[in-house]
């Protein structure tokens, strides 16, 4: 089985968890950075995203999003986002990435956000097993 992560990334800061996720899933990752591959095969999702200016979606994942609606319907989907402390919204993509998806009917299985670029010594052993279980659960729930 495969899962499905669709990538905003500007800078590439937003790519820098793709290793970590890959490591850490046993299904196949399909990354797709230009938004050309349509959720609707995929039954696992992961939406990964910077916040453009103070906290919105880039347009690039919004149009995606607002297109494919129909297709999260009932799909298993995990958000993460990359950002900085420094704006009051902080990763503020992701939490609206969140709102969209679940209007659509889709379950979010879990959401993560990381200063910049990710880095896993920036984060405690409690906190990378986390993640990492919400990707398992991801992995072995079946819609």
């Amino acid at each position: 089985m495969s899962t499905l992560l669709s990538v905003a990334s500007l800078t590439g800061n937003t790519k820098t968890i793709i290793d970590f996720i890959k490591e850490n899933c046993t299904d196949d990752i399909v990354v797709c950075e230009d938004f050309s591959v349509s959720p609707e095969e995929y039954d696992k999702i992961i939406l990964g995203s910077y916040s453009w200016g103070n906290g919105k979606i880039p347009r690039r994942m919004k149009k995606y999003l607002i297109d494919n609606q129909q297709y999260f319907k009932d799909k298993n989907v995990f958000i993460y986002g990359s950002g900085n402390s420094i704006y009051p919204r902080f990763c503020g993509a992701a939490d609206g990435i969140e709102k969209i998806v679940s209007d659509c009917g889709a379950n979010i299985i879990g959401k993560f956000k990381y200063e910049q670029r990710f880095n896993k010594d920036d984060f405690s052993e409690e906190e990378l097993i986390e993640v990492i279980n919400q990707l398992n659960i991801l992995e072995e729930s079946k819609c």
